[in-house]
């Protein structure tokens, strides 16, 4: 009985199934190769019965003349011999070779780890060698800055390898509000502008006095205005709780509920010194509590 029943499922409504599933898997790959190696081949093949310099039109058909001229000639011969010899010699060492590497890497005996070493340092070295080569190309002025300046990119010109850290100064009470959800859009939901620096201190404009927040990019020490339109904030609760030692809504961190951690002095510290606000008397950090609340 569950013979019957196993040659019913093999030849049932299953086997369409399973042969839908094969054929989608297998879709892919041969349509790939289908574009880039049968297709090519049938176009060398068609090629090959013109006379055809490789740029202009095919009009010249002179038929099996090039295989002609390519049998009676002694370099097609060597090729080919080149060719033969190089299966013979995969086949009979390059390919034992290969397995019995691969089965001593799974065998114990004395020196093993050493053999495991020297047969994967070349994996490790190319890669080791390809970050180099890249650090060095991603270098300043170096050879990718150098290039996007000559073909007049440099608007795309960055510090690659740099860690830049983004600044935002929160404007007005809106832009706070703003913060109080779980994900900010900004340059929709609010309004970002890049920050003035240096003699554009004083400068401002319009743009920048009205936005609800500025913003500036630090790399290595050196602030330029960004802007960052676009752009998504989401609160970092793990942070978060890694600075508070509790876990913090954003509510609770920017109406003041909770006191400011103690790496957070130093910056309180200077914002109240030297931003303007109303309330100069009242420290920074609680200073939107009520507005929020109300």
């Amino acid at each position: 009985m569950f013979r019957s029943q196993g040659r019913e499922s093999s030849s049932g409504p299953r086997l369409p199934g399973k042969w839908l599933t094969i054929s989608l898997f297998l879709a892919p790959a041969l349509v790939v190769y289908l574009v880039f190696v049968i297709i090519p081949i049938i176009q060398a093949a068609h090629f090959s019965l013109y006379k055809w310099n490789g740029l202009g039109p095919l009009e010249d058909f002179i038929g099996l003349a090039n295989y002609q001229v390519a049998l009676a000639s002694e370099v097609f011969w060597q090729a080919v011999g080149n060719n033969v010899l190089v299966i013979v010699l995969s086949l009979l060492l390059q390919i034992p070779f290969s397995l019995g590497l691969a089965i001593l890497l799974n065998r114990r005996f004395p020196g093993r780890a050493i053999f495991r070493l020297l047969f994967f340092v070349p994996y490790v070295l190319s890669e080791a060698i390809t970050g180099i080569v890249f650090s060095l190309l991603l270098q300043p002025d170096a050879l990718v800055d150098s290039g996007l300046k000559g073909i007049g990119l440099e608007g795309l010109i960055q510090d690659w390898l740099g860690n830049t850290d983004i600044v935002m100064l929160v404007m007005n009470e809106k832009g706070m509000r703003r913060l109080l959800d779980d994900k900010v859009t900004l340059g929709a939901e609010a309004t970002v502008a890049a920050g003035p620096v240096g003699r554009q201190t004083s400068a401002n404009t319009d743009v920048q006095l009205s936005a609800e927040m500025l913003s500036w990019s630090r790399s290595k020490g050196l602030f330029a205005g960004i802007a960052l339109h676009g752009a998504t904030m989401r609160p970092d609760n793990d942070v978060n709780q890694e600075l508070y030692g509790s876990k913090m809504s954003n509510k609770e961190i920017l109406t003041g509920s909770t006191k400011a951690p103690a790496g957070a002095t130093g910056l309180v510290t200077a914002l109240n010194r030297y931003s303007p606000h109303e309330d100069r008397d009242k420290p920074l950090e609680t200073q939107g509590a009520d507005r929020v609340k109300k």
